[in-house]
């Protein structure tokens, strides 16, 4: 299995606050210790990828002071001039087998992989805590993403072992400027299933730049 983590890129509104691995969770952690802690316990066969880019600099010189046995560091130098799918395309030939990707902003509990299931392709859903883009549910599966649909979502996807090639076939110079939801659109056009997982508010949450990080100070169960 791999994991990757985009975090090369800032949310409008937060350039001024650096890095997203580098803001803090709580007073002792930031968020790229507390992603690596809870995926590197849940997953022990999982290879972690972590993509950067922006504030390289700072990130580095806390990457070297740092323990991450089981994660590789990628910069992405196109950083601020393609989107998601280009830098995906930093890391094409890592992919060959199930892939969760993930943005470098997610934060999540202890319990929230508990019960994952490495069967299917799966978006994640929460009606109460989801990003601005939305999904269309039929039967069960996912027919479609886009901005301001009701069924909100994280920007967390999980692609499994039997879509992860039709995956990579978009992965191309030609989407670099693409976002992973509209490569994950064309999967979906392509015939592979993603199973809308439905998750709590309190198993994972999503850093938003106009909330004080005091928020998470609790989120620690």
């Amino acid at each position: 299995m791999k994991i990757i983590i985009l975090a090369d890129k800032y949310q409008k509104g937060t350039k001024s606050q650096g890095c997203s691995g580098l803001l803090r969770f709580n007073d002792s952690t930031n968020i790229l210790q507390h992603q690596y802690n809870i995926l590197a316990n849940n997953f022990k066969d999982a290879e972690i990828i972590y993509v950067y880019g922006f504030d390289a600099k700072k990130l580095n010189t806390f990457i070297e002071n740092s323990h991450f046995p089981r994660m590789t560091f990628v910069y992405n130098n196109g950083y601020d001039n393609y989107n998601e799918c280009f830098s995906l395309g930093v890391i094409k030939q890592n992919i060959d087998s199930d892939t969760l990707i993930l943005s470098g902003y997610t934060i999540f509990n202890q319990s929230f992989f508990k019960n994952f299931n490495r069967n299917y392709s799966q978006i994640f859903i929460d009606p109460n805590n989801g990003t601005k883009l939305g999904c269309i549910i039929n039967d069960n599966k996912i027919e479609n993403i886009f901005y301001d649909l009701d069924n909100k979502i994280h920007s967390m996807f999980y692609i499994s072992s039997s879509d992860v090639d039709t995956f990579k076939r978009f992965i191309t110079i030609k989407n670099h400027n693409a976002f992973l939801f509209e490569i994950i659109n064309k999967c979906i056009s392509k015939g592979c299933k993603f199973i809308p997982t439905t998750v709590s508010i309190k198993s994972i949450k999503y850093y938003k730049h106009d909330n004080k990080m005091k928020l998470y100070d609790k989120y620690q169960s």
